[in-house]
């Protein structure tokens, strides 16, 4: 039998595993504890789950095709959109984002984009935060988060583009104008359909945000790694026809730790043992069932 242990926090995981099993049936640990009378131990640190790390670097010449107003391609701007306003969409194909597939996100008027999409008015925020930030919203796309209104001046629209052979969703802030001095701005996100991470933004005029506050930058979905390009004034700031490219690496799994050990079947018919574990990421003692049978 084995019994794996695996940390799924992203935090290392000081842990102790206790395996109980019905009195006489075992017969040997083979790997992964050692036997303490009927039961098996180990006690051990498993590393914690990578999140996936975005990071914002110049990617002059390598969007599609730099800012493309969709106004010349007939699409009408985003219907419903005010001040302190989001809309989510459903696409029929994903997109990936951080070694993850997704099919829903979330536009922002204030500049920003939820990967699979915005929950209510905790993402909707026109004081803008430096990456990473754990405070929502998180798994942001950004690449103009300052606070802006299109109810005062600008439009939103959102379009799907295809060159023939790659497609992409594409997010427009079309002349939308800071709350404050009501000053246009025009950028982009280009989103790739294409079964690989392909993201970039494109940037038309642009000023340096309401008031001087601007976010340039990504983040992941659980806020503890992101990229900051530009903040309130420091970085590199954006201008007409800059394009910045996302990229992500994947995060991987925690580490497990695996168990094995046979039983004696000195007893036919359907039996039970027990994992109980404890560890500092979590409160208490985690008891995991598992059923074995007897057959002769």
């Amino acid at each position: 039998a084995t019994v794996p242990n695996e940390n799924l926090s992203s935090d290392d995981a000081v842990f102790t595993a206790r395996i109980t099993v019905p009195s006489g049936m075992l017969d040997k640990v083979i790997s992964g504890g050692q036997k303490q009378g009927q039961d098996i131990v180990f006690s051990g640190t498993l590393k914690g789950a990578e999140a996936p790390s975005p990071a914002v670097v110049d990617g002059t010449g390598t969007s599609p095709a730099g800012y493309l107003p969709l106004s010349t391609f007939g699409i009408t701007p985003i219907s419903g959109i005010g001040d302190e306003s989001a809309v989510n969409f459903t696409l029929g194909t994903p997109f990936v984002y951080g070694g993850v597939s997704y099919n829903r996100i979330g536009v922002v008027s204030n500049g920003y984009a939820v990967v699979g999409g915005t929950n209510g008015s905790a993402d909707i925020q026109f004081f803008n935060q430096m990456f990473p930030d754990p405070a929502r919203p998180n798994n942001v796309l950004a690449p103009f988060w300052t606070d802006l209104n299109p109810a005062f001046g600008g439009a939103l629209r959102a379009a799907t583009l295809t060159d023939g052979v790659n497609s992409w969703l594409v997010l427009e802030w079309d002349k939308v104008v800071n709350y404050g001095d009501r000053e246009p701005n025009s950028f982009q996100i280009w989103i790739g359909l294409n079964g690989y991470q392909d993201i970039t933004y494109t940037y038309g005029p642009v000023t340096e945000g309401d008031g001087g506050y601007l976010t340039v930058g990504a983040e992941n979905e659980y806020g503890n790694r992101g990229s900051t390009w530009y903040f309130d004034g420091v970085g590199n700031p954006v201008g007409a026809g800059n394009e910045l490219r996302v990229e992500a690496a994947a995060g991987a799994p925690g580490e497990t730790h695996t168990i094995t050990f046979t039983l004696k079947g000195n007893k036919t018919g359907n039996h039970s043992g027990y994992a109980y574990v404890t560890s500092d990421v979590f409160a208490g003692t985690s008891v995991t069932r598992f059923d074995f049978k007897v057959t002769k």
